[in-house]
């Protein structure tokens, strides 16, 4: 069985990646965000990044929805953050994606269409 999923984000990375989710009939239990701002989903908005500690880290998984082109020192720091305490970060491949035999994937890896 799946695990529920906390997004951390709601912009428009945080879009395309609820979307590929949604379509693979995963099941997404809110967004993690300084703001409210609603999403075009109707996910819940549970609060900022610290509500996550309330769920046990066997339950959930975490989407690290920030989206950047350059490396981020923000989705580094949150994924350390939580890594550290047990949290596991959900790979969100789309079904399209064409990944040889031989790559090993790590943890969170995001791999879009194409």
């Amino acid at each position: 069985m799946n695990k529920l999923i906390i997004m951390i984000g709601n912009g428009g990375h945080a879009s395309v990646l609820t979307e590929m989710l949604l379509s693979q009939k995963e099941t997404i239990i809110g967004f993690t965000a300084p703001t409210t701002e609603e999403n075009a989903f109707g996910l819940t908005y549970l609060g900022s990044d610290e509500v996550i500690e309330q769920y046990n880290p066997a339950d959930i998984e975490l989407v690290l929805a920030i989206g950047t082109i350059k490396p981020s020192p923000l989705r580094e720091k949150i994924f350390n953050k939580f890594t550290q305490k047990t949290y596991q970060f959900k790979s969100v491949i789309h079904p399209s994606a064409i990944i040889a035999p031989s790559v090993q994937l790590g943890q969170g890896v995001q791999i879009m269409a194409g």
